[in-house]
């Protein structure tokens, strides 16, 4: 059994989104959540590309950085890979520089970190996960661990299957898989 964390990127070959400065306010990324719990827009939240001043604007992917633990998805993202991810979570409407885009916010909470094992940082918090087998499901999933949920994304080896076959299958960009834990 292998645990993944799914990511958006790479962010530095690949553009990021953030919040327009206009629109950022005390409290802004909250509306974002990433604890695993249901969200509730009366609108759209408005994103656009970063860009930098000093250097050359980044290509965007299909699957854009955005905020740690979060996916968001293009229209041809949304259409291939959406279907599998709604099974676990809420794929919301976004404005990204006045496109429809989607914000993945996963609600499939899998308590599976063992915390005994695993590495923690100063105050607590989860460095290096230790999972416990027996508790990462078996069945394709996308999940996350209470311990972790703020800012990071799993899957399990059926699940990271299932997402790089159909991304390869409509050459689907973005999306990053590194092993997750000690």
């Amino acid at each position: 059994m292998t645990v993944w964390e799914i990511k958006a990127g790479p962010a530095d070959r690949m553009a990021m989104l953030v919040v327009p400065q206009a629109e950022q306010v005390m409290g802004a990324m909250k509306r974002f959540g990433g604890n695993g719990n249901v969200l509730h827009w009366h609108e759209r939240p408005k994103l656009q590309v970063y860009a930098d001043k000093c250097r050359k604007r980044l290509p965007r992917s299909d699957v854009s950085p955005f905020v740690p633990g979060a996916l968001v998805l293009n229209s041809k993202a949304f259409a291939t890979l959406g279907g599998f991810l709604a099974d676990f979570g809420q794929l919301l409407e976004l404005d990204v520089d006045g496109e429809v885009e989607y914000f993945f916010n996963a609600t499939h909470l899998v308590p599976c970190i063992d915390r005994e094992r695993s590495e923690t940082r100063p105050g607590g918090t989860v460095g290096r996960e230790a999972f416990l087998a027996n508790a990462v499901p078996s069945e394709a999933a996308v999940f996350k661990d209470p311990a972790t949920a703020r800012s990071r994304l799993y899957t399990n080896d059926a699940g990271k299957r299932t997402l790089e076959d159909v991304a390869a299958a409509h050459s689907v960009s973005g999306l990053v898989f590194t092993r997750a834990g000690l």
